[in-house]
């Protein structure tokens, strides 16, 4: 932590106290919406399928026509984010301001003791043609 100083309304610099630490936000962009996540890592962008170990390795020739258009299992991911859509109201205020370089406005906070706003650290992860499919948090929690 650090100490900042800022001005008065007289034009003098008065000591703030300790800033607060950055809360860390995480937005990661799908083809069917995005999601956000405060805190450490998000715990979603997990592919849905199960890779083969790297022993059953295949050889020969492989043709375009052999994947065809057929959609397989690692073009969605699974997490327990809730998905937000780019298309309701809510969404595109939230979009609109990122396509902006502002901190959304529901993400913006105050730190209760310097009424000064608490800085943000949004990340940004683009998983599009991906699709992402929510699924909830099942562990156990005392």
């Amino acid at each position: 932590n650090s100490l900042s100083a800022a001005p008065n309304s007289a034009g003098n610099r008065h000591l703030l106290g300790p800033e607060p630490d950055p809360v860390q936000i995480h937005i990661t962009f799908y083809s069917n919406g995005f999601t956000v996540v405060e805190g450490t890592e998000p715990s979603g962008g997990r592919s849905s399928s199960t890779r083969a170990p790297a022993t059953t390795r295949r050889t020969g020739l492989a043709t375009l026509s052999e994947f065809g258009n057929a959609r397989s299992e690692s073009d969605e991911l699974t997490g327990t984010a809730p998905i937000r859509s780019f298309d309701d109201a809510a969404g595109r205020d939230f979009m609109r301001d990122v396509e902006n370089s502002h901190v959304p406005r529901e993400l913006r906070r105050i730190d209760p003791a310097t009424r000064q706003p608490v800085p943000i650290n949004i990340t940004l992860r683009d998983c599009r043609p991906k699709a992402y499919r929510y699924v909830p948090d099942t562990s156990f929690k005392a």
